[in-house]
């Protein structure tokens, strides 16, 4: 794949997110405080070791807490490989099977789910 093309590839990727919640954040990992329900330790902690090891073992750029355009939700991690590539990554823990089910269906990039339960980083690969 040639420069232009990874290029465009990344582009088409974070065209997908609004600008607002990916502009300037890449390599941050956000907590979303705004649900405490949502914003456990296990939860965040996993998003963490996550991040960190896909920045450091893979390379990828990441955002978190990114929000897709027209109100289709807001992901947990967002990756985009070094051909421009993205892919969602969905940390579960209260979440039910019925709301995973759905963005799996509205997302427009291909999702890996992460639960906290029983996570280990060291035996977890992307």
């Amino acid at each position: 794949m040639n420069k232009q093309e990874i290029y465009l590839n990344r582009r088409n990727t974070l065209e997908l997110f609004d600008a607002r919640t990916i502009s300037g954040k890449q390599g941050f990992v956000k907590l979303w405080g705004n649900d405490k329900s949502h914003c456990t330790d296990s939860h965040e902690l996993t998003k963490f070791l996550v991040c960190k090891k896909l920045r450091f073992e893979y390379g990828f750029e990441i955002w978190t807490e990114a929000e897709l355009k027209n109100n289709k939700g807001r992901v947990d991690i967002l990756c985009v490989d070094n051909n421009g590539n993205g892919v969602i990554i969905e940390v579960l823990e209260t979440e039910s099977e019925a709301r995973f089910s759905t963005k799996e269906h509205i997302y427009p990039l291909p999702i890996i789910r992460v639960d906290t339960k029983n996570f280990d980083i060291d035996d977890w690969d992307f």
